[in-house]
C-alpha cells in the first residue's frame, strides 16, 4: 500500500499538548512535552531533525540537537539526507548487537508534492547505505521521505 501524500493540520486539545491527525488511518499522534521551543507544531518549527526507527517502541524517534523530542507512528520529511556512521555499523556487524547508527536528516512537513515513491530501508549486514526496495540500489538523498505506521519508509527521489 502506498501512503497518501498529505495530512490534515493539527488539532489542539484542552491539555495544552499538540495533537496531529495522521496520514494513515486518521490516528491522532501526541507530541511529547519536549516540543520545539517555538511552541509551534514540529512541521512548522523549521528544525532539521534526525529520524530513525525505535525497535523497542515500534515508533519513529525524532531527534533534534542530539535529543529525542518525540516518538511518532508517522512523519514526513523534506530535503532529506541519509546518514550512516560506518564505525558503528562495523561494531554492529562485529558484535551482532543493533544500535542507533543510521538515520535520515530533514525538515518535518505536512505533505509532499510528488507521487513516484519507492520503498527504502537500511540493513547494516547487507549494505553500508540506505537502499531502495526491491532493487537494493543505494539511496543517499531524497526530496521527501514518508515514514509510515507500518514501520516502512517511502522516498520521493
Amino acid at each position: 500500500m502506498v501512503p497518501p501524500t498529505s495530512c490534515p493540520p493539527e488539532v489542539p486539545e484542552s491539555d495544552g499538548a499538540t495533537y496531529v491527525s495522521g496520514i494513515l488511518g486518521g490516528m491522532a499522534v501526541r507530541e511529547t512535552k519536549a516540543q520545539p521551543a517555538t511552541g509551534r507544531p514540529l512541521e512548522e518549527s523549521g528544525l532539521k531533525v534526525q529520524v530513525y526507527r525505535n525497535l523497542h517502541k515500534g515508533l519513529w524517534s525524532v531527534r533534534s540537537k542530539g535529543r529525542v523530542i518525540t516518538h511518532r507512528p508517522l512523519i514526513i520529511l523534506r530535503n532529506c539526507t541519509m546518514r550512516v556512521q560506518e564505525s558503528e555499523r562495523q561494531r554492529v556487524i562485529r558484535e551482532g548487537q543493533r544500535n542507533v547508527h543510521a538515520w535520515i536528516v530533514g525538515e518535518p512537513c505536512w505533505g509532499t508534492d510528488g507521487e513516484d515513491m519507492v520503498e527504502i530501508g537500511y540493513n547494516p549486514f547487507y549494505a553500508p547505505t540506505f537502499t531502495s526496495r526491491p532493487s537494493f540500489e543505494p539511496v543517499t538523498t531524497a526530496r521527501y521521505v514518508i515514514f509510515s505506521q507500518e514501520g516502512k519508509a517511502y522516498a520521493i527521489l
